[in-house]
């Protein structure tokens, strides 16, 4: 029985991420939680098949989701694209300011990994591209979030500007230490060329804004203002392989 639906899970997986023709999945940047989004919130976006992302942000501990006010949360993931609708990311994060043990100088770490399906590609006229996503499945779920997400992108009649609506629900389906989304979510993305993108959200807590750099086509340098007064950033990489 447990074979059977194994083997079922993995037909509706297979089946859910299949390319519909004529469309691909966006890529979009990294959020502050490694998986592909905004700052805290998600988007619809999964990264290409056969493409990897790795990097490392750090979460100021004032609006931090775990140890809030205690230690800043530096997060350092690597997340892989492929079928081509999945999005898997693994992530570590380190609490550095409070230790493992005590009279040692080890840091707690949290493990934890994040799933995301494209479930509806982006289409023409108003059809946004809408998944669903699951992060912090097992364990305590100090990070957890199950989600629903759509996101359109328009293109604006100045140079190469587009702008980018994203929206979704974080569902309180299972029990949690935390939820990074707890309800309605959302944000818009503003993009000046392919190099520069500025956003604002609202991540079912408060409001943050942000901008991202990207250099040669792969790195991507990103700042945060968590609750508009709070610095917080990183830096990613994404590549084919």
């Amino acid at each position: 029985m447990n074979r059977l639906r194994f083997s079922i899970a993995v037909l509706l997986l297979v089946v859910l991420a299949a390319p519909a023709r004529g469309t691909e999945p966006q890529t979009g940047h990294a959020s502050l939680g490694g998986t592909s989004g905004l700052i805290n919130t998600p988007t619809a976006d999964v990264l290409s098949d056969a493409t990897f992302r790795v990097g490392y942000f750090r979460i100021d501990k004032r609006w931090a989701y775990q140890l809030r006010g205690v230690s800043d949360n530096d997060v350092y993931f690597v997340s892989f694209g492929f079928l081509p609708r999945v999005e898997l990311t693994v992530r570590a994060t380190v609490f550095k300011d409070v230790t493992l043990l005590p009279d040692t100088d080890f840091p707690q770490v949290d493990r934890m990994g994040s799933a995301r399906v494209l479930l509806l590609p982006e289409g023409r006229g108003a059809r946004p591209a809408v998944a669903a996503g699951l992060d912090d499945p097992r364990g305590t779920r100090r990070f957890h979030s199950l989600y629903l997400v759509g996101t359109k992108t328009v293109p604006l009649p100045v140079g190469q500007m587009t702008l980018r609506a994203s929206g979704g629900y974080g569902f309180p389906a299972f029990s949690a230490a935390r939820r990074v989304l707890d309800g309605g979510f959302g944000g818009v993305e503003l993009g000046f060329r392919p190099y520069l993108t500025g956003t604002l959200e609202y991540d079912s807590e408060k409001w943050n804004t942000g901008m991202c750099l990207v250099f040669l086509g792969h790195l991507s340098v990103h700042a945060a203002l968590l609750h508009l007064d709070t610095l917080s950033g990183g830096a990613a990489w994404t590549q084919p392989f």
